[in-house]
């Protein structure tokens, strides 16, 4: 005994007294041949015996060798350890016969043998009464590859199903997309509290809002800025433009392009934007032909001056000159090796521009009337191609500000 249990009149009395009766009450009889170290070695043997031939028989042994190919048979060891009054469980794995440690295995190949495990407790509670249970999963899927960790989402949301309550914590993007936005809590360690981020405002609707119009949990959570359009060309040129200039994809960049078109419940996306976000994340670019929606959501989100980008007369593709619009459509039908329309050039692209400023026209369709016989000219392939091959220089001063903010 060393000085702090001298120190510890609990240990000094468990060390004194009890530490030979701990021992010795094994070998207590229970009747004339039996002590309790012989009972209850002989019940362990039993359950033992119980618990293996239940993995065999709910087809646990079937489950493991989608991750052990060669494992032929599982075995439950249980043993106890006189001296503490303690019962450990050992699993022993075997490959015809032979003892396998499964601690060599990787950290991948565990995380899988729990998940068929979990399988073997959704079917069958190994506690009885056990019908309701709260599972808490710190981060289950750490080096699961994807397919494995939609197979523990599976797994843990039939729990829930059956009226258990599953919390996990986790940094997949894959899981955090594979569940409703109303079942995520956004977790931000303050300086002395933790912040709890969610969607408080009914979250059924929003949920089916959000997933209508394309975006994830993940772009709802931990987008670092984003951008709402009203229109497809713009909605292709930005990604576009940002991968050009940056060689990193914007997603990488935690941004993300929203085309407001498809939003039908204004007022519930603001919300959600604001409860999520705070304005100041948010920017937008519009045209002067902007719709009372999109002009409705700027005024419900409040955003400030330097946030609203307002590109064109009437359309996004009329503020790129015509010498531009041509070359970067040119240059998109060099790489498909196909030749543009003979019609396509920079003449007819400013005649265009001046007549729809005439008459009102829609110079983006107009343009259109000039491909005849090139590739065909959609707004998204068009606003890919102008991101892709136009030069810094050409970029509209309005949406130079907007990558200086886009960083």
């Amino acid at each position: 005994m060393d000085g702090r249990q001298f120190e510890n009149v609990s240990d000094f009395f468990k060390e004194v007294f009890l530490k030979e009766k701990q021992t010795s009450i094994w070998q207590e009889y229970v009747d004339e041949n039996t002590t309790i170290e012989d009972f209850i070695k002989s019940r362990i043997q039993e359950y033992s015996n119980e618990i293996s031939q239940q993995l065999k028989n709910l087809g646990i042994l079937d489950k493991m060798r989608i991750f052990l190919r060669d494992l032929t048979d599982v075995k439950i060891e249980l043993t106890h350890q006189p001296r503490n009054l303690n019962i450990d469980a050992k699993a022993i794995f075997l490959e015809d016969g032979n003892e396998i440690n499964i601690n060599n295995k990787g950290d991948g190949t565990k995380r899988r043998i729990t998940m068929a495990l979990l399988e073997f407790k959704k079917e069958k509670s190994l506690v009885p009464g056990d019908d309701k249970t709260v599972y808490l999963l710190d981060e289950p899927d750490t080096h699961l590859h994807v397919k494995a960790q939609m197979d523990l989402i599976n797994t843990v949301e039939s729990f829930a199903l059956s009226g258990n309550q599953v919390i996990l914590t986790t940094h997949s993007p894959f899981i955090v997309n594979s569940v409703k936005p109303s079942q995520v809590r956004l977790l931000s360690r303050n300086k002395s509290s933790t912040s709890i981020n969610f969607l408080k405002e009914n979250p059924s609707a929003i949920t089916q809002l959000l997933r209508s119009i394309g975006v994830e949990n993940t772009h709802l959570f931990f987008s670092r800025q984003i951008v709402l359009v009203e229109g497809e060309t713009e909605e292709h040129f930005i990604p576009s433009y940002y991968l050009t200039s940056t060689q990193r994809t914007i997603s990488s960049g935690l941004i993300k392009v929203l085309n407001a078109q498809g939003i039908q419940n204004i007022p519930g996306f603001a919300r959600a934007m604001l409860e999520l976000h705070g304005s100041e994340k948010i920017y937008v670019v519009y045209d002067n032909d902007a719709s009372p929606e999109l002009l409705d959501l700027i005024r419900r989100l409040d955003l400030g001056e330097d946030q609203k980008f307002q590109v064109g007369d009437r359309e996004f593709e009329d503020a790129f000159d015509s010498p531009v619009l041509h070359r970067c459509w040119t240059e998109y039908h060099n790489e498909c090796n196909r030749n543009p329309s003979s019609d396509w050039c920079v003449d007819a692209i400013e005649d265009l521009r001046k007549n729809c400023t005439i008459n009102g026209d829609k110079f983006s369709k107009a343009l259109r009337s000039l491909n005849r016989g090139g590739k065909k000219m959609t707004k998204p392939l068009f606003g890919q191609a102008l991101g892709a091959y136009i030069k810094s220089h050409e970029i509209p001063v309005v949406l130079e500000k907007l990558f200086s903010s886009l960083g």
